[in-house]
C-alpha cells in the first residue's frame, strides 16, 4: 500500500485532526494516534532504528506492558533497586512546567513547594532550578507570558505529555541517571519529532534573543525545530549531513552538506544565531567544537544534555561550563530547561551564548588554537592569548580574507620553503631543461606536515623580519604537546640533524653521544636500495631497482620501488635561525598559468573557468546531458563533475533526486547510477570516473574498497589506499558508506568473506576496527607524544626485522595502530639508533602485500604528497600499457581531488619531480574525454564568494 505524502502545514493547522490525536493518546493508543497524525498505513511495518529497533506495533505492546518487567523503573536508590513510581498528581505538575498555558517560574515554583521531602517531584524540582539561568539583564526581557493560543500547535510536546502519564516519568534528577536504558516509545518519537521537544518558552526565548536576525539550525535532522521556528516567524537556514534516516520529515528545503562547510560559505555566519539541537559529538565534543570555532556570530544556542554523560555534552563538563571555561569571551545569557524523556541520557536544557565584543577586542588579535584548527579562525602572525577562548577579528587583510574562503587553507609565506633534503626520497632532480628558469626557486617542494584531521589545519605565518618570540611561537603550535621525557623539539621530524649545537643523549646510562655524521645530501636523488649514485640516468623511476622480494603479486610499489630514504632536516644558518624546524607552506595562490584554472578546448584554445556553484542549475544540466537514448553529451559532464566538492556532490545528488523522476510511482533517480548506466557502454572508463565524482568523498572510497574483488583480484591496490593510513573517524566514515547488499552492507563482513586467511587479511580488519591511536585529544589539542612507548615500538620492531621467521605481524600492528606523530618518531628513533632505516628494512623484510601496505601507510608518514605524486606518476605509466589499470589513475585522481589543498601539494611535488605539470602529464597519457576529465580532477576550485566592490572617486 503506497503511503500518502505527510503535509506538515497542512498537519499543523488541523484543529480537529489534533483533537481525534490527543483522544487516541488519552486512550493509550499510541500506534493509532501516530498512525492518525502522519498519514501511516493501518499495516505498517516500518522499523524505526535509534536506541532500539521497533515497530509501531512492537512499541504498542511495549505500552500495553505497563511497569511489567521494569519498563517504568527510571527512578533508582543508591543502591540501585528501583525506587516506586510518582503519583499521577507529581507527574502532571512536571508536565505543567512546559506548558504554554502556565508561566514556567510559577509552574517550577508549584513544582517544589509543593513536593513531600524526599520524594522525587523535590528533586526534580531542586534540579531543575539549579539548571534554570537567565542574565540579571534580561530577566524583564525573556520573561514568557502563558500562552492560551501559541503561533502554532505542536504535537511532539502533546507525544511527550502523554509519554511523562503513561510511562510515570516525573522529571530529570540525580536518581535517573543511574538507568541506562529507554522505552519502545522513544524511537519513534524521534523518527516522527526528532530528538528534542521544543517548549513554548524556549521559541518564544529564542526568537526574542534572534531579534529578526536569520537562525541557522545545525543538524537540523527532520526539520522539527525548523519548522516550528518559521511558524513563530523566524527566518531559519537548515543544515544537515543527512547521515542518518529519518520516517518523517517536516521541512523539504534542508541544505544537505556538513554544517562547517554551509558556515564557510556565508562567512562564518555572522549577523546569524546558530542553534545546535542534540549535536552528536562523539568523542568527546569534537563536532560542536568545530563548529562554535567556526561560527562567526555573536549568538550560540545549544539544546542538549546537562548530565555531563558525553553524548551530547562534553565528557566530565557540561555545555556551559565548557563555553565558560574554553570561550570566556561568551558569556550565558539564558539556560532553561527543556522536556526529557524518561530513560534517555540527557537531561535537555537550552542555553544561549552572546559574544562579549567588549573583551574581545580588548584581547590580543592573535588568537590561539585551542579547540578548532582551521587557520580561517585563528594561527594570524604572532602568538597567542592565554586560556583558550575564541575571539573575533574584526577586519583582514585583503589577501587574508580570499583565503577564508578556500575550501582548505595554507597560510601565506613569504618565502617559499627549499628543504629538499625532507622530501621522502631525497632531494628533487634538477629542473627539467625546458621548464622556465625564473620565477620559483630551483625546488620550490615544501617540507610537509599532515595533521590527521581530513583537511591541513596548521599554518605558519612567515615574517622574516619579526620579533623571535613571534617564530618561536608560530613553531610551538606545528608541534605536538610535549610533556614527560626531555627531548629534542625536532624529533617530530624524521632525519638527522646536522645542524650545529645539538647534544642529544639516547644512552641508557646517560652518557652523551657523538652527533651524527652529515649525511651525504649530494646523492640522495638516488632511489637505489643501498643508496649508491649511480649516475644521472638512475633519477628516473623507471630506472630504479625491482623490490627486493618479488613475489606473484606485484602491486604499485613492487612496480617501482619507492624504498624511502633517510628524511633529513634544513641545514639551519650560522645562528641556528632559518626555517629551522618550522614546516612551511607555499601561497596557495601560485603564479598565472601554473595553477590556475585554465583548460583547453577540443580546437587548442585555452579558457579560463571562473562558476559559481548552483545545485539546480547544475542538476538541470546533467539531466539535459543524459536524456534520450543516444549517445550522452559528455562535455557538460567533464566541465562540471571534477569542479565538484564534497558537500556540492551531496548537494547535487538530493537537487537531481528532486528534479528527475522515473517509473509509474515517480521514484528519484540516482544521479551516480544515472551517469554510469548512459555512460558505461560508450566510455566504460569515463562512467567510472564520473560514477566516483557523483558517488562523494567517502562513497567513492567505499566503492574502491568494494570494487577490487568484482574484477581482477590481483588489484588490491584499489584496497590497500582506500583504507590504509586513514583516521578511526575516515574508516567509520568510510564503513557507513558502503552498500552491497550481499554482505548486508557491511565492509567487514565483505573483507572477512572475500579475503583469504592471511596476514594482509588481519591488517584489513586491524583498520576497519577503528584501534588507531587518536591524534587529539577531547579538547582539539594534539596529544603528546608518549615517548617510553615509542622506545617499545621502536625495540619491538628491530626484533622483527632481525628475526629469522615472522615478525611481519608485530609490524603490521605496530605501524596501523600508531598515528602519524607516533611513527615520525618511531623512524626518528629508530635511525638515530641502529643507523637505518626502518622503512627501507620492512621493504627488504617483507614483500608482496604486506609489503605494499607497510610501503603505503610509511611513505605517507614521511611525505605525503610526494607518495601521491609518485602513486599518480605510476598510475599513468601502467595505464599506457594497460587499459584495465585505468582504475588506478581514476581511484587515485578522484581521491586527491577532494583536498584542494593536498592536490596542489601533489602538484608541486610532481613538477618538481618529474619537470611536468601534473595536467599536461595526464593530457599526454590519456587521450580524449576521459583524458580531459582526469586533468580537470587536478584544478583547486575556490567555493561560491560574493563580493561587493565600492568605486573611489578622486
Amino acid at each position: 500500500m503506497t503511503r500518502n505524502p505527510f503535509r506538515p502545514q497542512e498537519t499543523i493547522k488541523d484543529a480537529s485532526l489534533h483533537q481525534e490525536v490527543l483522544v487516541l493518546l488519552a486512550d493509550n493508543r499510541f500506534a493509532d494516534a501516530s498512525r492518525l497524525l502522519f498519514d501511516l498505513p493501518p499495516n505498517d511495518g516500518y522499523t524505526y532504528h535509534a536506541t532500539a529497533s521497533v515497530s509501531l506495533d512492537e512499541a504498542q505492546t511495549a505500552v500495553g506492558r505497563g511497569r511489567a518487567n521494569g519498563l517504568h523503573a527510571w527512578y533508582r536508590a543508591d543502591d540501585g533497586s528501583p525506587r516506586d513510581p510518582p503519583p499521577q498528581t507529581d507527574v502532571e505538575a512536571y508536565v505543567s512546567v512546559f506548558s504554554p498555558s502556565t508561566t514556567t517560574t510559577s509552574a517550577l515554583k508549584n513544582l517544589g513547594t509543593n513536593a513531600k521531602k524526599g520524594s522525587i517531584r523535590s528533586e526534580v524540582a531542586r534540579h531543575l532550578d539549579d539548571k534554570r539561568f537567565i542574565h540579571a539583564s534580561l530577566t524583564s526581557r525573556l520573561a514568557v507570558a502563558k500562552c492560551k493560543s501559541p503561533p502554532c500547535l505542536n504535537p511532539s510536546l502533546d507525544f511527550w505529555a502523554w509519554s511523562c502519564r503513561n510511562l510515570e516519568w516525573c522529571g530529570p534528577c540525580p536518581s535517573s541517571e543511574l538507568v541506562a536504558t529507554s522505552h519502545h516509545v522513544l524511537p519513534v518519537l524521534m523518527h516522527h519529532f526528532g530528538c528534542a521537544t521544543p517548549s513554548h518558552e524556549s521559541l518564544e526565548v529564542l526568537k526574542r534573543l534572534a531579534d529578526g536576525r536569520p537562525v541557522v539550525d545545525v543538524g537540523s535532522g527532520n526539520g522539527y525545530w525548523s519548522f516550528l521556528l518559521r511558524c513563530y516567524g523566524l527566518t531559519v537556514h537548515a543544515v544537515d549531513n543527512m547521515q542518518s534516516r529519518w520516517r518523517v520529515n517536516w521541512i523539504d528545503d534542508t541544505a544537505v552538506m556538513d554544517g562547517v562547510a554551509w558556515l564557510r560559505r556565508r562567512a562564518g555566519g555572522k549577523d546569524m544565531v546558530m542553534l545546535l539541537v542534540y549535536p552528536v559529538v562523539g568523542v568527546d565534543g569534537a563536532f560542536t567544537r568545530q563548529l562554535v570555532g567556526a561560527f562567526r556570530g555573536d549568538t550560540l544556542a545549544v539544546v542538549g544534555t546537562q548530565n555531563g554523560n558525553g553524548y551530547t555534552g562534553f565528557r566530565g563538563l557540561t555545555m556551559d561550563r565548557y563555553m565558560d571555561r574554553e570561550h570566556p569571551d561568551w558569556t550565558r545569557v539564558v539556560q532553561i530547561p527543556l522536556p526529557s524523556f524518561p530513560g534517555k541520557d540527557e537531561a535537555f536544557a537550552m542555553s544561549l551564548h552572546v559574544e562579549d565584543h567588549t573583551r574581545s577586542r580588548s584581547r590580543s588579535r592573535e588568537r590561539r588554537s585551542r579547540d578548532y584548527d582551521d587557520d580561517g579562525y585563528h594561527g594570524r602572525s604572532g602568538g597567542g592569548r592565554g586560556e583558550g577562548g575564541y575571539g573575533r577579528e574584526d577586519s583582514y587583510a585583503v589577501s587574508d580574507q580570499m583565503l577564508k574562503f578556500l575550501p582548505q587553507k595554507y597560510g601565506r609565506s613569504k618565502y617559499k620553503d627549499r628543504d629538499d633534503q625532507d622530501l621522502a626520497y631525497g632531494s628533487m632532480p634538477p629542473p627539467h631543461p625546458s621548464s622556465p628558469a625564473s620565477g620559483a626557486p630551483a625546488s620550490s617542494s615544501t617540507r610537509y606536515y599532515e595533521a590527521q584531521r581530513e583537511s591541513y589545519y596548521r599554518t605558519v605565518e612567515k615574517s622574516g623580519g619579526g620579533p623571535r618570540r613571534e617564530r618561536e611561537r608560530s613553531e610551538e603550535r606545528l608541534r605536538p604537546v610535549e610533556t614527560g621525557r626531555s627531548r629534542d623539539r625536532d624529533r617530530n621530524s624524521l632525519g638527522v640533524d646536522s645542524g650545529p649545537g645539538r647534544n642529544r643523549s639516547r644512552s641508557r646510562d646517560g652518557r652523551e653521544r657523538e652527533p651524527s655524521p652529515r649525511p651525504p645530501t649530494s646523492r640522495m636523488s638516488s632511489l637505489t636500495v643501498e643508496g649508491n649514485n649511480r649516475g644521472q640516468g638512475s633519477n628516473r623511476l623507471s630506472a630504479a631497482p625491482a623490490s627486493p622480494l618479488l613475489e606473484s603479486y606485484r602491486g604499485t610499489y613492487q612496480d617501482c620501488s619507492p624504498m624511502p630514504s633517510p628524511l633529513l632536516l634544513p641545514t639551519k644558518g650560522p645562528a641556528g635561525g632559518g626555517s629551522g624546524g618550522i614546516d612551511m607552506m607555499e601561497a596557495l595562490t601560485p603564479p598565472l598559468g601554473y595553477h590556475s584554472d585554465v583548460s583547453e578546448d577540443e580546437n587548442g584554445k585555452r579558457s579560463r573557468r571562473a562558476r559559481f556553484h548552483d545545485a539546480q542549475d547544475i542538476a538541470t544540466t546533467i539531466a539535459q546531458a543524459l536524456r534520450g537514448e543516444g549517445r550522452p553529451d559528455t562535455r557538460p559532464l567533464i566541465d562540471i563533475l571534477p569542479s565538484l566538492t564534497h558537500e556540492q556532490v551531496l548537494e547535487l545528488r538530493a537537487e537531481y533526486k528532486r528534479l528527475v523522476k522515473t517509473g509509474v510511482d515517480r521514484k528519484g533517480v540516482n544521479v551516480a547510477k544515472h551517469l554510469r548506466a548512459r555512460l558505461k557502454d560508450d566510455d566504460p572508463s569515463l562512467a567510472k570516473a564520473c560514477y566516483a565524482v557523483a558517488l562523494g568523498r567517502w562513497e567513492s572510497e567505499a566503492y574502491w574498497a568494494n570494487f577490487w574483488y568484482q574484477g581482477d583480484k590481483t588489484r588490491r591496490e584499489l584496497l590497500i589506499e582506500a583504507l590504509m593510513g586513514r583516521t578511526n573517524d575516515e574508516i567509520r566514515r568510510i564503513k557507513d558508506a558502503f552498500s552491497d547488499k550481499k554482505y548486508g552492507d557491511s565492509l567487514v563482513t565483505c573483507m572477512r568473506t572475500e579475503l583469504k586467511e592471511d596476514k594482509f587479511k588481519k591488517a584489513v580488519l586491524l583498520v576497519l576496527d577503528e584501534c588507531r591511536m587518536d591524534d587529539y585529544d577531547g579538547y582539539g589539542r594534539r596529544l603528546p607524544l608518549d615517548h617510553d612507548l615509542v622506545d617499545e615500538d621502536v625495540a619491538d620492531l628491530r626484533r622483527a626485522v632481525k628475526a629469522d621467521k615472522g615478525g611481519e605481524s608485530a609490524m603490521i600492528d605496530i605501524v596501523i595502530r600508531r598515528n602519524h606523530d607516533h611513527l615520525r618518531a618511531i623512524l626518528g628513533e629508530y635511525e638515530h639508533r641502529y643507523r637505518t632505516n626502518f622503512a627501507r628494512e620492512a621493504l627488504k623484510r617483507s614483500g608482496n602485500l604486506v609489503g605494499e601496505l607497510l610501503a603505503h601507510i610509511l611513505n605517507g608518514v614521511i611525505n605525503r604528497p610526494v607518495r601521491d605524486a609518485l602513486l599518480l606518476h605510476h598510475a599513468l605509466n601502467a595505464s599506457r600499457k594497460d587499459d584495465l589499470r585505468r582504475e588506478l589513475l581514476i581511484s587515485r585522481l578522484v581521491r586527491f581531488h577532494w583536498d584542494p589543498a593536498h592536490m596542489q601539494a601533489v602538484r608541486r611535488a610532481f613538477r618538481d619531480r618529474y619537470g611536468k605539470d601534473l595536467g599536461d602529464a595526464i593530457r599526454d597519457a590519456v587521450s580524449g574525454p576521459l583524458g580531459r576529465f582526469c586533468a580537470g580532477l587536478c584544478i583547486a576550485r575556490v567555493p561560491n564568494d560574493v563580493r561587493r566592490v565600492e568605486r573611489l572617486h578622486h
